[in-house]
């Protein structure tokens, strides 16, 4: 493998996003595992439902931005 053609700029920006999920899982996982839960999917769904429901509840368009941020 030629390092000399592997790009900086490519790497950078995926090991930064690779650092932030990790950075944002560990405490997660942390928090599942002391606590036992089983169905954590379930549990951020119904986060994510909340915040859609309240972006409703405040007026946001339903196709806008805003509502994907919620």
């Amino acid at each position: 493998m030629n390092l000399n053609a592997i790009s900086i700029s490519i790497l950078l920006p995926a090991l930064a996003a690779g650092l932030l999920v990790t950075s944002t899982h560990v405490p997660l996982g942390m928090q599942v595992l002391a606590r036992g839960i089983v169905f954590i999917d379930l549990a951020i769904a119904q986060i994510a439902g909340c915040g859609v429901l309240l972006a409703d509840q405040f007026g946001f368009e339903a196709e806008g931005i805003a509502v994907q941020i919620a």
